[in-house]
């Protein structure tokens, strides 16, 4: 018995040692996920710099901020992916969280070449997330928050589309409030799930002398 509890008590609510097969041990630390914390980060800043870039385009001074959230929404694509990666260890990586990477990926690189066109990279996020979600509970609850964001977004911008919502922009003839209100409500909630995210521990692998 430790002659001093409360800090044996301390130690063990910051590291979780788990026996795996050959005398290693899984490392969990409790601590923030900072991937997923800037990842969060990212996801805000794209509404934000999209509307300002709405506003200043009138006046012909929208381009920086259109730049913003094309590099904001892909940094957080990434920063999703990463931090996913670091909360699920390498041997429990089923097919199922494999092919979430490979859906998460074609969704980033539709993202990136295709940034306005929200009911595709947002579609293929949903579908990563829901698989994250059946592949590893200890993400279930983060990543059914952004899939289900990505959907409610891809559905609103059909929904509000279908029902002429504002005004119709002269030149492309869609609607703006429709593809506005779409891109707050994937990236606010996969700020929201990102946020969830990084207070799940970061799996690291060392051997028990090491961990000792």
């Amino acid at each position: 018995m430790s002659p001093n509890p409360g800090v044996t008590r301390k130690r063990v609510s910051f590291v979780l040692l788990v026996t795996a097969e050959g005398g290693d041990v899984t490392k969990i630390r409790n601590t923030p996920n900072v991937s997923a914390l800037i990842a969060a980060a990212a996801w805000l800043l794209v509404p934000v710099a999209w509307s300002m870039a709405a506003v200043l385009d009138r006046e012909g001074e929208g381009t920086v901020f259109m730049l913003l959230g094309w590099a904001a929404l892909v940094v957080a694509g990434v920063l999703t992916l990463v931090a996913i990666i670091r909360i699920t260890p390498t041997e429990n990586q089923g097919r199922i969280i494999q092919a979430g990477f490979i859906i998460h990926t074609l969704g980033l690189l539709a993202s990136a070449v295709m940034f306005w066109f929200v009911p595709l990279w947002a579609a293929l996020y949903s579908v990563a997330m829901v698989l994250y979600a059946l592949g590893a509970p200890q993400v279930r609850r983060a990543t059914l928050v952004i899939a289900g964001a990505m959907a409610a977004g891809v559905v609103s911008v059909v929904v509000l589309t279908a029902l002429q919502v504002g005004a119709p922009d002269p030149t492309y003839g869609d609607y703006p409030v429709a593809w506005t209100t779409s891109y707050f409500i994937a990236a606010i909630g996969a700020a929201l799930g990102t946020l969830v995210l990084s207070q799940h521990g970061v799996y690291s692998k060392s051997d028990i002398s090491a961990a000792a």
